[in-house]
């Protein structure tokens, strides 16, 4: 992104913030008004205690009213009871009816009065029916507080409104003074070299197009000012027109025709969204090939669009294939929109037999071919008798249509159009792909071709024109076209002042830089004091813009801070530390693959020094160890006899501190426990002696009868036989043991399970003994 790409960000940037800022002061001026509205409240609030007092009284006038009226209405049913008895009581119970009525009206003033009050204050939200006088005058109380906590709450925002006005006002200077110091050259400049350069691309093309076509300057500009106008007729850019005429002068036309023929182009170009470049190929082809002359261009064109609507092959796909079918055309000496409608009609049939438009149009292109070929006279002649060059040269001729006459014939000949006759006459694949279709449908192809021929007058591309012209796309182009057009014209017209001044500078410049090569020190000095004075304008216009940005958020989180009623710095540091969090969250995000290999490098580091260390510590172990293991080793009778010497001073403290000169019962007890652990030590062993044995035994039971042999002599009381089991020493060794079993008839496993068994039974002999030995000398 450039510098000027940087300015327009970061002022965009500031411009985002406006719509939050705005909302922010809406908000308060919303509060301001509310606030108005709460000091309403409050002299409403007053008149509604007034009220609310006035209707206690009317109410309770009412009732005094009603107990009176009760009352009265008892004393005259009393009289009028008497009237009616007595002539005395008439007149005293006419002065209690006229009582009556008379209060009945009060009461029903007072009635009315107080169902008026009543609903002055419901619709100020109190329901007097359903609720005591006090409580309402203690809510309208609560109403008078919360109204005027809202109006200092008002009060605070405004002065926080204003703080925000000033800040904003600070903020729109600063980002005015920064956007003064880099728009408007920016602007300028831009908008002068993209006209200058638009004009000067335009006229590199018109260039080019007048050297091929040796037109002379003058001639070069009408063509450039007939295109701009030409382009907004035709809602084509001057890019897409000038495409398409060069393409028809390069291809050969002659300059006068194409600038008569572009007009019609961009048209159909518009009305039927086709490439310019081949609808300027098919006109090409139509006034090269078929002499469609430039001012009945649109007409040939409506020809070849309306049969595109009859049948399946459009404009823009016929406007492809007709410069190969033209040819064949030609050579039959067709020409005019006749050969302009056979075409047309003839592709929409064509392509009932085949799978897409170019495939029909390659196979009517083999008929073309085809059909003059000498084989194919041949054939004709000799097989169904037909003369079918005679046919189509008396067809031209005459003025007829040759390759009409030439399927009348065929279908004649082949019956109809059957399949094997088709075959004896063309063996091609494609030609027959396009008789059959055209031979079954002749009567389809004359209407396509007469609906076709009628719409020669061009009317039909004036009425689609129209239709389309209204789409939103063509629309935007236009505005995009106008856009480019009106560029092209500042740029021409700026043209006679830019070309003598470009060769001013250009001059100017060569000369700095004959200046420069000769002063080259002086040169380097100014670029630099220019350079400098460049980074300094755009550095001070972008930190003075970076601090009207910062300035504005600043001036809304003001205005939050007094919203909420706190003070703005936990505001700022909870930014501070959320702003903190996103950072760190997006770095990590952005370099996790460097902070990955980074934790990876540190920890196979650290694994070295602590290989490192330990190899040392290893080092110093196996040292301390051969320093004390091999002395011992060394001098191992010194070490036995030093503890032996200390075992004995040790027994001898003993007997000294319990007063005993032989093994007492304590040391009993002590030899006690360390015969039975002795013995725990055998049981747990047994296992593996028993393993030892039994592998053992597995060697015996090997070596057959001798072994068998050995073992029946040492049972007879042989050396080493059981008898010295007897001349064990005393304590609770056991050894050495000579177990004899006949083996004969066992296996290792039997063997082994009888020697574990044997082994057990001296165990627990030897422990009974070795218990059996401790006593006192006494």
């Amino acid at each position: 992104m450039d510098k000027n790409m940087n300015v327009t960000v970061a002022l965009r940037g500031v411009d985002a913030l406006g719509p939050k800022v705005k909302q922010a002061v809406d908000r308060i001026k919303e509060l301001t008004t509310r606030a108005q509205q709460a000091r309403t409240r409050l002299k409403d609030v007053a008149i509604t205690q007034n009220q609310l007092k006035g209707f206690e009284k009317l109410r309770t006038e009412v009732l005094q009213t009603k107990n009176e009226l009760d009352k009265a209405k008892a004393k005259a049913k009393e009289f009028g009871d008497l009237a009616r008895k007595t002539a005395f009581a008439a007149e005293p119970y006419e002065a209690a009816r006229r009582k009556v009525r008379a209060l009945a009206g009060d009461y029903e003033r007072l009635t009315e009065r107080m169902k008026v009050a009543q609903q002055s204050l419901g619709r100020k939200g109190y329901d007097v029916g359903g609720t005591t006088i006090s409580a309402l005058q203690q809510r309208a109380q609560a109403d008078h507080a919360a109204a005027l906590a809202q109006v200092q709450r008002a009060e605070r925002m405004e002065a926080a409104r204003a703080r925000a006005d000033r800040m904003r006002g600070t903020a729109g200077n600063m980002a005015a003074a920064g956007a003064s110091m880099l728009v408007p050259g920016y602007a300028i400049t831009r908008g002068l070299g993209g006209a200058a350069g638009a004009a000067g691309d335009y006229q590199s093309e018109l260039r080019q197009i007048a050297l091929t076509a040796d037109m002379t300057d003058a001639q070069m500009r009408a063509l450039g000012q007939q295109l701009i106008r030409t382009s907004g007729q035709v809602y084509q850019g001057t890019e897409q027109l000038t495409s398409g005429i060069a393409f028809l002068i390069a291809a050969g036309m002659a300059n006068d025709v194409a600038q008569r023929s572009i007009h019609t182009i961009g048209k159909v170009s518009t009305a039927y969204k086709a490439d310019i470049l081949e609808v300027s190929q098919s006109a090409f082809v139509l006034n090269d090939a078929l002499g469609i002359v430039p001012e009945r261009l649109q007409g040939a064109i409506g020809i070849m669009a309306k049969a595109g609507k009859e049948g399946n092959v459009e404009l823009r796909d016929m406007a492809k294939t007709l410069p190969v079918l033209s040819s064949g055309m030609v050579a039959l000496k067709m020409k005019g929109n006749e050969a302009v409608a056979t075409i047309a009609a003839g592709l929409q049939i064509a392509r009932k037999g085949a799978p897409t438009a170019d495939i029909a149009a390659n196979n009517m292109q083999n008929f073309l071919t085809k059909v003059m070929s000498p084989e194919t006279l041949k054939k004709a002649q000799e097989k169904f008798g037909l003369n079918l060059y005679g046919v189509i040269t008396k067809a031209q001729a005459a003025g007829k249509n040759p390759i009409e006459a030439a399927l009348s014939a065929i279908q004649t000949a082949t019956k109809g159009g059957d399949q094997k006759l088709i075959g004896d006459l063309f063996q091609d694949m494609q030609v027959q792909a396009f008789l059959r279709p055209m031979l079954q449908n002749m009567d389809e192809y004359r209407r396509i071709k007469n609906e076709a021929l009628a719409a020669a007058s061009g009317t039909m591309i004036d009425a689609d024109f129209e239709r389309v012209v209204v789409d939103q796309d063509v629309q935007v182009r236009r505005l995009t076209d106008a856009w480019m057009n009106l560029k092209i014209m500042l740029g021409q017209a700026l043209a006679p002042v830019l070309v003598p001044l470009a060769g001013v500078l250009s001059r100017a410049a060569t000369g700095l830089g004959n200046f420069a090569e000769r002063h080259p020190k002086l040169i380097t000095l100014l670029a630099t004091l220019a350079g400098l004075l460049g980074v300094l304008l755009v550095v001070g216009g972008s930190i003075t813009l970076m601090l009207a940005a910062v300035l504005i958020p600043f001036a809304a989180l003001t205005v939050g801070a007094a919203a909420l009623g706190v003070g703005l710095a936990p505001v700022l540091g909870i930014l501070v530390l959320i702003a903190g969090a996103v950072a760190a969250v997006t770095a990590a995000f952005v370099y996790w693959d460097e902070i990955v290999a980074a934790f990876k490098q540190k920890w196979a580091d650290l694994k070295f020094e602590l290989g490192v260390v330990g190899g040392f510590f290893l080092t110093v172990g196996r040292a301390i160890v051969d320093g004390l293991i091999k002395p011992i080793l060394n001098g191992g009778a010194e070490v036995v006899r030093a503890i032996l010497g200390l075992v004995s001073r040790g027994v001898d403290a003993v007997k000294a501190f319990l007063g005993i000169r032989s093994p007492s019962r304590v040391f009993a007890g002590i030899g006690l426990n360390t015969a039975q652990g002795l013995a725990l030590g055998v049981e747990r062993g047994t296992p593996s002696a028993v393993a030892s044995v039994r592998r053992m035994a597995a060697g015996v039971a090997v070596a057959g009868v001798a072994t068998v042999g050995a073992v029946g002599a040492a049972a007879a009381g042989g050396p080493g036989g059981a008898a010295g089991a007897g001349a064990a020493g005393g304590g609770v060794q056991i050894g050495p043991v000579s177990i004899v079993i006949n083996g004969a008839g066992m296996d290792a496993e039997a063997i082994g399970r009888e020697v574990e068994r044997r082994l057990q039974t001296l165990a627990r002999q030897a422990r009974s003994d070795a218990q059996a030995r401790f006593f006192d000398d006494n």
